[in-house]
């Protein structure tokens, strides 16, 4: 009796298998785009209430919760923890926070919010420079409700970097958004 040798596919011919097989474990580690659970819109709620109510540390602390416990939508409660503690006027508090925020991971205006942020942070640091990269980006489409706070900081940044006229030009800019009292401090 003869053995006949079994053919095997060889090394090359499984290098796609093996890939596609790699692939699709690695995509299942990923969340994708996740619609939150109606927990998670109640816990949500509560901390949205809690911000609307002034107690903006309190509200950051439960963003902060959520974001540890739903990860698909960690960075954007990450955000609105950031957010409510410059509401507070601790924006130092918020830096630690904002530092893990992956901004690729924002979607529509949060993005645009999370660069405002960290414009904000860099002129509390004096970093007027960063601040003015951060206000001044061409590719970046900026939200009506979003462009007075734009032209805020980007007349802060300008005139931190002795762009005078600039902030001058920023400020103009800001005058058909403002009203009342607002528009003639502006001036």
């Amino acid at each position: 009796m003869r053995l006949r040798p079994v053919p095997r596919p060889s090394l090359p011919a499984l290098g796609p298998i093996l890939l596609l097989a790699a692939t699709l474990a690695l995509s299942s580690c990923v969340p994708g785009n996740t619609k939150p659970s109606p927990a998670e819109i109640s816990a949500a709620d509560g901390a949205a209430a809690l911000a609307r109510q002034g107690q903006f540390d309190q509200a950051a602390q439960a963003y902060l919760a959520l974001a540890a416990q739903y990860g698909g939508h960690a960075d954007r409660y990450r955000l609105l923890a950031a957010e409510a503690w410059r509401e507070e006027g601790r924006i130092d508090a918020a830096a630690p926070t904002l530092a893990q925020i992956k901004r690729a991971n924002l979607q529509g205006d949060d993005t645009v919010r999370f660069d405002l942020l960290r414009a904000d942070l860099a002129l509390h640091r004096h970093d007027a420079a960063a601040a003015l990269r951060l206000t001044t980006q061409p590719t970046v489409a900026v939200p009506e409700a979003l462009q007075l706070r734009l032209f805020e900081l980007r007349a802060r940044a300008q005139a931190a970097t002795g762009d005078h006229w600039g902030a001058a030009r920023t400020r103009v800019q800001m005058d058909d958004h403002l009203q009342g009292l607002d528009r003639a401090e502006n001036r």
